[in-house]
């Protein structure tokens, strides 16, 4: 699932405590990495995270106007800042703020947070 809503973000993934657990997405995306949002991720039972650079994702679509706007690559394929496609736990993720600002046009930082739910559906419960 991918939250993008502006300024409701955070009510979007708040919500997912409503559904038990076995009724939550495998993987979920937010705008923003936050403290606020690593430790909701955590807490739904996504402890597995990453935060991807969105800047590199736009200009890798520079000159593609079809693409402009993608969010790139999601779940298991997505490209963590380390470079690779693993995932890391919530304090690994919190140890990377204030994430740099990486962006060409000096607007400020574009990174998602993403997360992938642990455990098994069958035995998790609410």
């Amino acid at each position: 699932m991918k939250i993008d809503i502006e300024g409701r973000d955070t009510a979007c993934l708040d919500s997912l405590h409503t559904l038990p657990r076995s009724a939550r997405p495998t993987y979920v995306s937010v705008e923003n990495v936050n403290e606020a949002h690593i430790a909701l991720l955590a807490e739904l039972g996504y402890t597995s995270q990453k935060a991807v650079d969105q800047q590199i994702i736009h200009a890798r679509y520079m000159g593609q106007p079809d693409l402009l706007g993608n969010s790139g690559p999601f779940g298991d394929a997505a490209v963590h800042l380390s470079g690779g496609t693993e995932w890391v736990d919530a304090p690994a993720v919190k140890a990377l703020l204030p994430l740099k600002d990486r962006t060409v046009t000096g607007e400020g930082i574009w990174y998602d947070l993403h997360g992938r739910l642990e455990g098994d559906p069958a035995v998790l419960t609410a």
